[in-house]
């Protein structure tokens, strides 16, 4: 039995051998060399002349093939040569890897490390950057400056808006430039770092981008979280997160698209693509299935089916993590560390919220009262600590839904209320229990709350527009706005509120108590 620990081929003139790795090595299943011959164990059987050796090696092939009458010429004129990618054992011995190659190995995975600390170092030296200037602007507002926006401010905003009419619908301009450094941050660690004299570059190329896959997991991680400690320094909420959390996604995608892609080059380069049968690459086979569905969900039926996406979001996001580690196992190349980070953050996060939702349950209640138009109001007994109106949190209703919680927005907090537009799924179980039962009263909780108001210190006018439900959030944020101004403070709050049919509103009853 021999054995091979790399990815490339052993191959006399033209003949070939064929390899199928088990583990961290490779078996030899099957020799051709003009005629065929195959291996099982230590018995060798050759098509046109056979020999059977009392054990075998790539040397022991050789002599006996060299010396059988019906092979006589066939080493007389060339040698056997081990491609310097492989390193290979007698059956039953240690492992010698080849010396050359196991350095040129050695000296890529160094590099790759050298990459993702600079990596770390950079998105932690932008991360700060950007904390740094959110603080600073918030700085100068209390200190009084002026929020009236300035000539560089309307230029930014203007060639903000004409590079991005036809691309993506960032926000602001802080946003715009969060983005182009990160990317930039992506490009330059991808293609640094890279000795081609060393490796081939396609080589290269598909080992670095796996590494930055991993290493941008973790961000992805961080920006989804409800509770990520991102914000903290930030003073700000996660949903402002999610389309950073998006496109860190889809990047993460982009590399593993591009590191599965060199690879399957790379073999079949090699005309060895039964390496993609080993164990291992089944499995990253499978973390790659499991990401393009993560992509496709969230691209195609997030906005179309958001209960599918979510299952199918944290489903395939599960599959895909225990799929990359088993791709990648071995502790030596520090892989498993970031996938153990990822993963753990993830869990630890979930548990956190599990336990607010046992908590804030203990002694609480939800009254359920049908409103006009499909609506529902959710009153809770108790209210979550922090809470104020505009904000939202995940209501946790058992007898409507056991497993689920959905965000809602708080309309008020004295008592909590919510106003819950019936439209699929949680929505509409909900107000058909209200209807079966006006005033029903059920076990239920709330996690959060989350969500924050802009600082409209310094404005003179805030117009809060809004159409349909959506008042539900700026009817909380202009009570909100209200009760956290100075008694002295001067400042025009406009309510812009659209509604087809005002006295059928769901939000009637409510808003006609401000």
């Amino acid at each position: 039995m021999i054995h091979a620990s790399s990815r490339d081929l052993w191959t006399h003139n033209h003949s070939q051998i064929n390899f199928w790795h088990q583990s961290h090595a490779a078996q030899i299943t099957c020799i051709s060399i003009d005629g065929q011959v195959s291996v099982s164990k230590s018995k060798l059987q050759v098509t046109k002349s056979t020999a059977t050796p009392t054990s075998f090696s790539p040397l022991s092939a050789v002599n006996t093939l060299s010396s059988s009458s019906s092979y006589p010429k066939l080493f007389a004129s060339s040698t056997l040569k081990l491609h310097p990618h492989f390193d290979l054992t007698m059956s039953g011995g240690s492992t010698h890897p080849d010396p050359v190659f196991a350095a040129k190995l050695a000296r890529r995975q160094q590099l790759n490390c050298n990459a993702m600390v600079v990596f770390a170092a950079a998105m932690t030296a932008f991360y700060f950057t950007i904390c740094i200037a959110i603080l600073l602007r918030r700085l100068c507002v209390d200190l009084g400056a002026s929020r009236k926006p300035n000539t560089a401010t309307a230029i930014f905003r203007r060639l903000r808006a004409s590079a991005l009419a036809n691309i993506a619908r960032l926000p602001s301009g802080g946003y715009t430039l969060t983005v182009f450094g990160y990317l930039v941050i992506n490009a330059i660690v991808t293609l640094t770092y890279l000795d081609n004299d060393n490796m081939p570059l396609l080589s290269n190329m598909a080992s670095r981008t796996g590494w930055m896959a991993i290493a941008n997991l973790l961000i992805v991680v961080l920006l989804s979280l409800k509770n990520t400690p991102v914000v903290i320094f930030m003073t700000s909420s996660y949903e402002r997160l999610n389309i950073l959390h998006r496109i860190t996604g889809y990047t993460t995608l982009i590399f593993a698209i591009v590191h599965s892609c060199s690879y399957a080059a790379v073999f079949g380069a090699q005309n060895f693509l039964q390496r993609l049968l080993a164990r291992e690459e089944i499995f990253g086979m499978v973390a790659m299935g499991s990401f393009l569905v993560l992509g496709f969900a969230s691209a195609v039926l997030r906005t179309w089916w958001y209960e599918l996406f979510y299952y199918l979001h944290v489903v395939f996001w599960i599959l895909a993590v225990i799929m990359t580690g088993l791709h990648q196992p071995e502790p030596s190349k520090k892989i498993l560390y970031v996938i153990f980070a990822s993963a753990g953050t993830w869990v630890l996060e979930r548990v956190i919220r599990l336990a607010r939702i046992i908590v804030n349950s203990a002694n609480n209640t939800v009254t359920l009262t049908p409103l006009p138009n499909g609506g529902t109001r959710v009153t809770l007994a108790k209210v979550p600590f922090g809470s104020s109106s505009g904000n939202h949190g995940f209501l946790w209703i058992p007898a409507v839904r056991a497993i689920e919680t959905h965000p809602f927005t708080m309309v008020a907090t004295d008592p909590l209320e919510f106003v819950v537009a019936a439209h699929d799924g949680f929505t509409r179980a909900l107000h058909k229990c209200a209807l079966e039962s006006p005033g029903i009263t059920l076990k239920g909780s709330v996690e959060g709350p989350y969500g924050n108001h802009p600082d409209v210190k310094g404005y003179d006018k805030v117009m809060l527009i809004a159409g349909g439900s959506g008042a539900s959030f700026t009817v909380g944020a202009a009570v909100d706005m209200l009760k956290s101004l100075d008694t002295d403070a001067e400042i025009d709050i406009e309510f812009v509120w659209m509604i087809r049919k005002p006295s059928k509103s769901m939000l009637t009853p409510v808003t006609s108590q401000y």
